[in-house]
């Protein structure tokens, strides 16, 4: 199973969308959805929580006409510019009842990366990069065992581990 929170208005990349949301974007010929949802499939992952939020009924759309055989479960936050992901996550939980792979809406990466989260030993591990420190960036705090401490947009420079970049797998618990 895997979770897509795609629901805010990317305001920073205005005017690409003010009438679309995010995941609809192209990125060298394909949307970024289109991305995400083949990969996916590849892993035979073909059950599928979106939550949307921004012009949700054209992702909604796109995602039901392209994929007609995938088990898509749309969840639409209404609340998308007052609230965060956690606040997109937790709409989902009733859906929830094995581990999930979470991704955002926005976020391209390279195959392998879901490949090695979804095989890997552990029940949840996150994909990290280390890049240069960007106050935008989801940035992450390691203990010495390499597990996260802290996962937040207020870490400082100094503090950070690496960027967050949004491809995760979660257990149940």
């Amino acid at each position: 199973m895997a979770l897509i929170l795609a629901a805010g208005k990317a305001t920073r990349l205005r005017p690409l969308t003010n009438n679309l949301p995010k995941a609809l974007l192209e990125v060298g010929g394909k949307k970024i959805i289109d991305n995400q949802i083949e990969t996916l499939l590849k892993e035979s992952i073909s059950k599928i929580i979106v939550v949307t939020g921004y012009q949700g009924e054209l992702l909604e759309n796109h995602l039901k006409e392209t994929y007609p055989l995938v088990n898509f479960i749309f969840e639409r936050n209404t609340e998308y510019e007052r609230s965060s992901a956690a606040y997109s996550v937790i709409l989902t939980l009733k859906h929830i009842k094995e581990s999930v792979v979470y991704l955002n809406g926005d976020v391209i990466y390279d195959p392998k990366i879901l490949n090695q989260i979804i095989n890997s030993p552990y029940k949840s591990v996150t994909a990290i990069q280390k890049i240069e420190w960007d106050e935008e960036q989801v940035n992450v705090i390691l203990n010495n065992d390499g597990s996260i401490k802290f996962i937040s947009k207020k870490i400082e420079e100094s503090d950070s581990d690496g960027e967050f970049i949004g491809v995760t797998k979660l257990s149940s618990s």
